[in-house]
């Protein structure tokens, strides 16, 4: 029974993140999906804007926050974070190879 569980864990994949958004607050962040970015994004472009926005993350739980206090929507799609990846390695890597670089810093 004990290997059979472990063979499963062994050839289970873990999910995919894919793209999502970060809501961010001076107090919190919030990761959500494409669709609920584009429903906080409308309810900010409304005139008169809500005093409050509901929604929910990626985890399923439900947040209440006031507009007021939506610092930023960002996008995170899984070719900006490849992305992102690739440049920190090469940033390190260039810093591994030329100590000097760390005093420009």
């Amino acid at each position: 029974m004990e290997r059979s569980r472990n063979d499963r864990r062994a050839t289970h994949q873990p999910p995919s993140l894919g793209d999502y958004f970060v809501v961010s607050t001076e107090w919190d962040n919030w990761c959500v999906s494409t669709e609920m970015a584009r429903h906080i994004d409308a309810c900010l472009d409304t005139q008169p804007q809500p005093e409050w926005i509901t929604f929910v993350d990626v985890t399923g739980a439900r947040v209440r926050v006031r507009a007021k206090h939506v610092e930023s929507v960002t996008q995170r799609s899984v070719e900006q974070r490849a992305i992102g990846r690739w440049f920190e390695r090469l940033v390190k890597s260039e810093r591994q190879t030329d100590p000097a670089l760390e005093d420009d810093d």
